[in-house]
Protein backbone atom coordinates (compact mmCIF):
# COMPACT_ATOMS: atom_id res chain seq x y z
CA UNK A 1 0.00 0.00 0.00
CA UNK A 2 2.88 2.48 0.91
CA UNK A 3 4.28 1.82 -2.30
CA UNK A 4 1.05 2.40 -4.27
CA UNK A 5 1.02 5.87 -2.51
CA UNK A 6 4.50 7.21 -3.65
CA UNK A 7 3.48 6.47 -6.82
CA UNK A 8 0.28 8.69 -7.27
CA UNK A 9 2.41 11.91 -6.56
CA UNK A 10 5.04 10.55 -8.73
CA UNK A 11 2.43 10.54 -11.69
CA UNK A 12 0.66 13.84 -11.12
CA UNK A 13 4.49 15.41 -11.40
CA UNK A 14 4.48 13.50 -14.30
CA UNK A 15 1.63 14.48 -16.57
CA UNK A 16 1.75 18.03 -14.80
CA UNK A 17 5.22 18.50 -16.34
CA UNK A 18 4.54 16.66 -19.63
CA UNK A 19 1.01 19.23 -19.73
CA UNK A 20 3.48 22.07 -19.54
CA UNK A 21 6.39 21.64 -21.83
CA UNK A 22 5.16 21.11 -24.99
CA UNK A 23 0.90 20.92 -25.59
CA UNK A 24 1.38 25.09 -26.80
CA UNK A 25 4.42 24.62 -28.37
CA UNK A 26 3.67 26.25 -31.99
CA UNK A 27 7.26 26.71 -32.52
CA UNK A 28 10.89 25.14 -33.50
CA UNK A 29 11.82 27.51 -30.86
CA UNK A 30 9.38 26.21 -27.53
CA UNK A 31 8.89 28.74 -24.78
CA UNK A 32 6.86 28.71 -22.13
CA UNK A 33 6.13 31.79 -20.77
CA UNK A 34 6.28 33.95 -24.40
CA UNK A 35 7.06 33.10 -27.84
CA UNK A 36 7.23 35.82 -30.84
CA UNK A 37 8.97 33.96 -33.71
CA UNK A 38 9.80 34.42 -37.36
CA UNK A 39 10.83 32.43 -39.83
CA UNK A 40 11.34 30.94 -43.47
CA UNK A 41 10.85 27.63 -44.57
CA UNK A 42 10.88 27.46 -48.89
CA UNK A 43 11.53 29.44 -51.25
CA UNK A 44 11.83 29.15 -55.07
CA UNK A 45 13.62 31.91 -57.11
CA UNK A 46 11.86 31.38 -60.63
CA UNK A 47 8.58 33.19 -59.06
CA UNK A 48 8.23 36.88 -58.38
CA UNK A 49 6.01 37.47 -55.31
CA UNK A 50 3.22 39.76 -56.10
CA UNK A 51 0.20 38.34 -53.36
CA UNK A 52 0.79 37.31 -50.01
CA UNK A 53 -1.77 34.58 -48.04
CA UNK A 54 -1.53 33.57 -44.51
CA UNK A 55 -3.17 30.98 -42.72
CA UNK A 56 -2.97 30.15 -38.45
CA UNK A 57 -3.87 27.28 -36.26
CA UNK A 58 -4.54 27.68 -32.43
CA UNK A 59 -4.34 26.12 -29.11
CA UNK A 60 -5.67 27.13 -25.80
CA UNK A 61 -4.67 25.98 -22.57
CA UNK A 62 -2.69 22.70 -23.75
CA UNK A 63 -5.92 20.92 -24.72
CA UNK A 64 -7.62 22.15 -27.52
CA UNK A 65 -6.00 22.87 -31.27
CA UNK A 66 -8.12 24.22 -34.54
CA UNK A 67 -7.50 26.23 -37.46
CA UNK A 68 -5.69 24.86 -40.87
CA UNK A 69 -2.25 26.53 -41.21
CA UNK A 70 -1.47 24.61 -44.30
CA UNK A 71 0.19 25.72 -47.02
CA UNK A 72 -2.81 24.83 -49.58
CA UNK A 73 -5.14 26.82 -47.18
CA UNK A 74 -2.88 29.88 -47.32
CA UNK A 75 -2.26 30.12 -50.67
CA UNK A 76 -6.22 30.11 -51.23
CA UNK A 77 -6.32 32.78 -48.85
CA UNK A 78 -4.23 34.77 -50.76
CA UNK A 79 -5.50 33.48 -54.37
CA UNK A 80 -2.03 32.51 -55.01
CA UNK A 81 -1.40 29.69 -57.53
CA UNK A 82 2.52 30.01 -58.43
CA UNK A 83 4.67 30.26 -54.94
CA UNK A 84 7.13 31.94 -54.53
CA UNK A 85 7.70 31.61 -50.75
CA UNK A 86 6.66 30.37 -47.57
CA UNK A 87 7.09 30.97 -44.04
CA UNK A 88 6.10 31.52 -40.42
CA UNK A 89 4.93 33.35 -37.66
CA UNK A 90 4.18 32.22 -33.86
CA UNK A 91 3.16 33.66 -31.17
CA UNK A 92 2.25 32.26 -27.75
CA UNK A 93 1.73 33.21 -24.25
CA UNK A 94 1.27 31.48 -21.59
CA UNK A 95 -1.71 29.09 -22.83
CA UNK A 96 -2.58 30.34 -26.17
CA UNK A 97 -0.17 29.83 -28.51
CA UNK A 98 -1.09 30.61 -32.62
CA UNK A 99 1.02 29.47 -35.65
CA UNK A 100 0.72 31.07 -39.14
CA UNK A 101 1.99 30.00 -42.40
CA UNK A 102 2.47 33.04 -44.77
CA UNK A 103 2.62 32.08 -48.84
CA UNK A 104 3.85 34.61 -51.28
CA UNK A 105 3.68 34.34 -54.90
CA UNK A 106 1.24 34.46 -58.17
Amino acid sequence: MKKFALLIPIVILAVAASMISGCSMVSPLPSVVYNGTKGGLAVNNGVVAEKTGSACAQNLFYVASWGDASIEAAKKAGMITEVASVDFETFSVLVYGKYCTIVKGK
